[in-house]
């Protein structure tokens, strides 16, 4: 993907495409440059794609301690919180993102740059299942209905 120029100390990109149940391979240069503050954009180009798995390989990630971080956002700042997970120091943990889409930004300050980041995302199609479901009211009367439940 090409990047654009965004404000000053800034560099953004435009979306980047995530197809469902395929993994992708994201890192930094390494090691990475000193006064960054980068942000990238990733969607689904599959409206079905509600979730994303992050993880990290092995020792592969290290950034310097409290200083340089890489962050994942909701786009929308959906569920209340802006903020997904925020990672710096060598010892990044998995996690997933329950939204269509996220920001990635990476920030670095003017020191000691360390060897970078590297993980994967995948994105998964969810779904949904139906199931008949038999209400049983106090009188003991029974009605069967369908119950929807969605899954990853």
């Amino acid at each position: 993907f090409s990047a654009y120029p965004g404000p000053a100390g800034f560099l953004n990109t435009p979306a980047v495409p995530l197809v469902a149940d395929r993994a992708y391979n994201i890192e930094s240069s390494h090691p990475y440059a000193n006064n960054l503050n980068h942000t990238w954009y990733y969607q689904s180009p599959s409206e079905s794609v509600d979730l994303y798995r992050i993880h990290f390989e092995g020792n592969v990630t290290s950034l310097e301690e409290n200083r340089d971080f890489l962050t994942f956002s909701y786009t929308e700042n959906i569920h209340g919180l802006p903020v997904v997970q925020r990672i710096t120091g060598s010892d990044p943990q998995d996690f997933d993102i329950f939204a269509p889409e996220f920001d990635l930004t990476f920030t670095s300050n003017e020191s000691v740059p360390d060897y970078g980041y590297q993980f994967t995302v995948e994105a998964v199609e969810c779904g949904q299942w139906r199931q008949p479901l038999t209400v049983i009211f106090d009188n003991l009367d029974t009605q069967t209905v369908e119950s929807s439940h969605n899954y990853c």
